[in-house]
């Protein structure tokens, strides 16, 4: 039997997994029906998150694995990127050129420390290098030195999720916009299998999820230009800068161990700008576009996992590895679906 033979698969979900994941079964000739409450997507961690690929920062926080993975990743990323670019005729801006790790000199043990962390880990040596950080970014010449790390960059997650939105339709696509609490009693009989990947909203059915608060601020800096993401180096805070097209930057912050959904607090948008402004002076005369802060779906061990459940599968737990960690676990996932359709072929012969 033909994919496009096959009852739709229900993808429970329209965030990054569920479009990403739509997009390449759909390409594969599977028909694919997407169900969420919020069909824009922008409530997910997807939409809210800075979008960064950095295997080597998230390998220095959790697990060297990370950055094996991260490092095949961002190839996939880079084709799967062109074609989406193509197929939408739209341009989603990314940049895998490195990032910068900088610092105050009143703060230089936190870069000592990252700079330790960094020579521990057995990974190639090629991947980082100190360097005047006006080599890479000439506006950040009043700090001292800087540690650039390759390979990482970001994705423009705004465009990305539009794009993804395009194809899924001229691939044929359904949309339902709908909430989903209970799988078995919502969706509609002639699926041929479910796929959660509802984030959050799965927490009913996944008890060992908890959420991961993350803080993100967008701003409008005309004054400066900056072409990479930057990590600034804390005591409160350990910041990114990540930039978008049309002097755009999203800035954002470590994790909270939270699952408070309020908006960002006065407190916390104080801290942030405070550090901001002390990084580049030129954000004083910003426009805020916006504050978000969302929860990041995780695992005890931080890590995603691709489960089996009584429908199908569920994909679930990124934490703050949805866009470092995607491609692998969408063609995991593709694997494991198309043996699931197989099987239950040869059971009906």
């Amino acid at each position: 039997m033909s994919h496009s033979q096959h009852k739709p698969i229900a993808i429970v979900g329209a965030g990054l997994m569920g479009r990403l994941l739509a997009w390449r079964l759909l390409r594969q000739g599977y028909k694919v029906t997407l169900f969420d409450k919020d069909l824009s997507g922008r409530q997910s961690a997807g939409f809210i998150a800075a979008a960064m690929i950095s295997p080597i920062s998230e390998a220095m926080a959790a697990d060297i694995g990370l950055y094996h993975e991260g490092k095949k990743n961002l190839s996939i990323w880079q084709q799967w990127l062109t074609e989406l670019n193509q197929v939408a005729k739209q341009s989603i801006d990314f940049q895998f050129d490195g990032s910068l790790v900088v610092s105050h000199p009143q703060d230089k043990a936190l870069f000592d420390r990252f700079t330790l962390k960094l020579n521990q880990l057995a990974i190639d040596t090629v991947d980082f290098a100190h360097c005047r950080p006006e080599t890479r970014e000439p506006e950040l010449a009043h700090f001292a030195e800087a540690i650039e790390l390759l390979p990482e960059g970001y994705i423009d997650n705004v465009a990305l999720f539009s794009a993804l939105k395009t194809v899924i339709d001229t691939l044929g696509g359904q949309w339902v916009e709908q909430c989903i609490d209970n799988t078995k009693e919502a969706l509609p009989s002639d699926c041929s299998m479910v796929i959660d990947c509802r984030g959050m909203g799965a927490k009913k059915a996944l008890p060992a999820l908890r959420g991961v608060r993350g803080e993100i601020l967008r701003v409008h800096a005309p004054e400066v230009t900056l072409h990479r993401p930057i990590r600034f180096l804390h005591p409160r805070y350990q910041l990114y800068i990540v930039p978008r097209p049309k002097s755009e930057y999203v800035i954002g912050a470590t994790q909270l161990e939270s699952e408070d959904t309020r908006q960002m607090t006065v407190r916390s948008a104080l801290e942030l700008l405070s550090a901001l402004y002390s990084l580049h002076t030129g954000f004083a005369e910003a426009e805020i576009i916006s504050f978000s802060a969302g929860l990041r779906p995780a695992f005890l061990d931080n890590l995603p996992k691709i489960q089996e459940t009584s429908q199908g599968l569920s994909l679930n737990g990124f934490f703050r590895h949805g866009y470092l960690l995607s491609p692998m676990f969408i063609e995991q996932t593709i694997q494991r679906i198309s043996a699931t359709l197989l099987k239950t072929e040869l059971t009906a012969c």
